[in-house]
Order: structure tokens, then C-alpha cells, then sequence
């Protein structure tokens, strides 16, 4: 019995050791992921933060057959948005669209969304949804 207990303890703390190191080379990586994750979530919410959206005008063409409207959105926020991942929704759906000028919407600038080939007349609602959740309302009439 002299052996066998001091052998039998140097095995199962040699196991024991072993077992947590396989779980620590098992768990970091996942750590890792679970940390970096954090951090995009955090940059995308400090990000749809510091982003605001405002329509400043609507201006229509045409009648209720067929319209045109073109929209000035200004970015009232401090972070820099594409134009072109933009969506622009009227009536609940989501229109195709061109804008101008063609390069970033920077804070305190603005750009004009045209949207073509609409129909219907009275009163209309248009969101517009920015690239990272930022929207902004607006309402026309076509008589």
C-alpha cells in the first residue's frame, strides 16, 4: 500500500492536468470569437449612434399616372455614410434609386435620392434606412 497511493495520485493529477489543459487549448478560441464579436457589436451600436438622418426636402414631377420624386436627405450624424447602401421605401416597398453627387455622405453634407416611375396620388410616406439602421420619415402628396 506504500506504492500504489502515491502512484495512483501522481497518475490522476497528471490526468487531471492533462484534461484542463484540453479544455483551455478547447476554450480560448471560442473566447476569442466571443470577444471579437462583442467588440463589432459594440462599434456597430456606437456607429448607429452617432448616425442621424434627416429629410430636408421632397420635391415631386408628374401626376398620379406617373411620378418622379427627388429627395435631399442631410447626415446629421458624425459618421460617414454610402449613399448607394442605402433603402429608400414608399408605401412599404423598397424602390430602386439614383442619387447625387456620387461619392460618401459626410456629416453636415446632403445628397438627393430620385426615385422614378412611382404611381399613385394623395398623401404618401417615405422612410429612408441608412446603411447601419439610421431612418428618417417624410410625407408628400400627388394630386
Amino acid at each position: 500500500m506504500g506504492f500504489s497511493v502515491p502512484a495512483a495520485f501522481i497518475i490522476i493529477s497528471v490526468a487531471a492536468f492533462y484534461a484542463v489543459g484540453m479544455v483551455l487549448t478547447s476554450v480560448e478560441p471560442m473566447l476569442e470569437d466571443l470577444l471579437e464579436i462583442r467588440d463589432e457589436t459594440n462599434k456597430e451600436k456606437m456607429a448607429q449612434l452617432s448616425t442621424k438622418i434627416e429629410i430636408a426636402g421632397i420635391k415631386t414631377r408628374g401626376g398620379a399616372f406617373r411620378y418622379d420624386i427627388k429627395v435631399k436627405v442631410i447626415n446629421r450624424g458624425s459618421t460617414v455614410l454610402d449613399p448607394s447602401k442605402f433603402d429608400i421605401l414608399i408605401g412599404g416597398l423598397n424602390w430602386p434609386f439614383d442619387y447625387s453627387p456620387k461619392n460618401k455622405l459626410y456629416p453636415l453634407k446632403s445628397t438627393i435620392f430620385r426615385i422614378e416611375g412611382l404611381r399613385g396620388s394623395g398623401w404618401h410616406q417615405i422612410k429612408i434606412i441608412s446603411e447601419n439602421g439610421a431612418e428618417a420619415y417624410g410625407r408628400y402628396r400627388i394630386k
